[in-house]
């Protein structure tokens, strides 16, 4: 559940902070990529914009220490184009229309994975 908390975290207040410097986002369905922490936030902020998002609720959720699988059920309202979503789409087709749709998301967590500082066992004194 730990996972899942910092990511709801992240979506309601994305931080660069929060991400690797070599994360990436990629939009499956129109092969639409971003790669880099701060390209990542340009990105959700453009995002923002174009893109009312009225609701997110999580329909489904796996996750272990390293990943996580959601899927969530999401209302967005297009306000001024198709976003990542429905790019180089008409704005007259999208403008203030409303779509739900089941969206699945799968974040990696990087993980530090040098082992433990190695402590040697302490040999008695005599």
């Amino acid at each position: 559940m730990a996972l899942q908390a910092a990511y709801r975290q992240f979506l309601a207040s994305p931080s660069s902070s929060a991400l690797a410097d070599d994360a990436a986002l990629h939009y499956i369905t129109t092969t639409t990529s971003i790669s880099g922490a701060t390209d990542i936030i340009k990105h959700l902020g453009s995002v923002r914009n174009k893109i009312k998002k009225k609701k997110e609720d999580a329909l489904f959720a796996i996750e272990n220490q390293r990943a996580l699988s959601l899927e969530l059920d999401t209302t967005l309202e297009f306000v001024t184009s198709g976003g990542p979503y429905l790019p180089g789409l008409d704005d007259n087709f999208l403008a203030d229309r409303t779509v739900y749709l089941a969206v699945v998301s799968r974040p990696i967590a990087t993980l530090d994975c040098r082992p433990p500082a190695y402590t040697s066992p302490r040999r008695p004194t005599s």
